[in-house]
């Protein structure tokens, strides 16, 4: 038996996760932006919806997507970023890039330049773009590919 308040704080951790992985995965079609936290954690709230806290977050994803969408417009999308960073900053732009996504080309320059395309859920995108931005100091070029 645990407690109330152990409870509580157990059933709050799931309910984050959730809701984070909600916040990563998926974007409004409107938009083409991720939905903000407070607006995700509002419509599972507005949809009644039960976080069970024996299951995992990504085995309860589906369920409360499919209960979210009737109040909020969802979309799941991986976007490709391809991302060439300079020598100096190449070794540990590869390491951050490898955590963010699955790897889908890569390549090192002569010159020691990384020349990278990942795939990424759509809701980090910017997250990611602004990363790779503040660890290369602005040096390094990233497009947005079309699919």
């Amino acid at each position: 038996q645990t407690s109330a308040s152990v409870r509580d704080s157990h059933h709050d951790a799931r309910l984050a996760q959730v809701i984070e992985l909600v916040h990563r995965n998926a974007i409004d079609p409107q938009t083409n932006l991720p939905h903000p936290v407070t607006r995700i954690r509002n419509a599972i709230e507005q949809a009644r919806i039960k976080i069970d806290d024996s299951r995992s977050a990504d085995g309860q994803l589906e369920d409360v997507v499919k209960k979210l969408r009737p109040i909020i417009p969802l979309k799941f999308e991986t976007k490709q970023l391809q991302v060439v960073v300079p020598t100096s900053y190449a070794q540990a732009a590869y390491k951050r890039l490898k955590g963010y996504g699955r790897t889908v080309k890569e390549s090192w320059q002569s010159d020691g330049t990384l020349f990278i395309v990942i795939a990424i859920p759509a809701g980090i995108q910017n997250d990611v773009i602004d990363q790779v931005n503040k660890l290369a100091h602005g040096d390094c070029d990233i497009k947005v590919l079309e699919d």
